[in-house]
């Protein structure tokens, strides 16, 4: 894995600019191996239960994070830390965001930095459709 390339200033590009793409396997709650890296943009997540859990990065105020099932299983969200928020909800060590099976892309947005951070997520559905995003419990 390639380290993030930090620019000052304004930065153009005549060939199109991607942001870091990832794949991720969602693990047992325990094993919190399955962090998606700070720079990621879009990340692809296969999942044997749906008890198995990915993290969120650090919440960095304008942030966009796409998240894809790659399965149909589904699979639980929560954040590098229990003081950050997901739509309202403080996600405590007992709490989780849900993602079902065939439910599309889920888009989490950082709305506040800092140590209160706070993700709005919502979905963007296989149909096309925007949905509300979920509560964590």
């Amino acid at each position: 894995m390639t380290n993030p390339i930090s620019i000052k200033g304004v930065q153009t590009s005549e060939a199109g600019l991607q942001a870091w793409a990832v794949r991720l396997t969602a693990n047992a709650s325990a094993d919190w191996l399955a962090v998606i890296p700070v720079w990621t943009s879009f990340a692809s997540v296969t999942s044997n239960t749906v008890t198995h859990i990915i993290v969120l990065p650090p919440p960095v105020l304008g942030n966009v994070l796409y998240i894809k099932e790659v399965w149909t299983t589904g699979f639980e969200i929560k954040p590098n830390a229990y003081t950050n928020y997901i739509n309202g909800t403080v996600c405590t060590p007992a709490k989780t965001l849900a993602m079902a099976g065939n439910t599309g892309v889920a888009v989490f947005v950082c709305v506040v930095g800092g140590s209160a951070g706070k993700w709005l997520q919502y979905r963007l559905d296989d149909d096309g459709t925007l949905d509300s995003g979920g509560t964590p419990d």
